[in-house]
C-alpha cells in the first residue's frame, strides 16, 4: 500500500514497528512517533494504521523474507484493512 503524501498524519495513529533501525533503537523510533502523535502498539490488529519496518529488516522484506508482523499485517490488507506497510526511510521521508 502506497502512502499518500498529503495525507500523512501520525496523530492518533497505531503504529506497529518491525524489525531493527538505523535511525535508532525501538525506542528511539517510538518516542519520534509518539512526539508526532502516534500510538505505539506492540502487535498487528484491524486497528493498525501502519507497520514500520527498519532499515535492516527491510532488505530481506523485499526479497519476500518478513516476520509476523509484516505476514499479519498483509493477510489484514488482503482481508480489506487499511493498513500501510512503510519503511523507515519512507518515514523520515515523510515527517520531515
Amino acid at each position: 500500500t502506497s502512502v499518500v503524501l498529503d495525507q500523512f498524519n501520525l496523530d492518533g495513529k497505531n503504529i506497529v514497528l518491525s524489525g531493527d533501525f538505523d535511525f535508532g533503537t525501538k525506542n528511539d523510533i517510538a518516542n519520534l512517533i509518539q512526539d508526532n502523535g502516534g500510538i505505539i502498539k506492540s502487535g498487528v490488529s484491524g486497528k493498525t494504521d501502519y507497520v514500520i519496518v527498519g532499515a535492516k529488516g527491510s532488505a530481506d522484506w523485499s526479497c519476500g523474507n518478513y516476520g509476523t508482523k509484516i505476514k499479519r499485517a498483509m493477510e489484514l490488507q488482503d482481508a480489506g484493512k487499511d493498513i500501510a506497510i512503510i519503511t523507515e526511510s519512507d518515514l523520515f521521508s515523510l515527517i520531515n
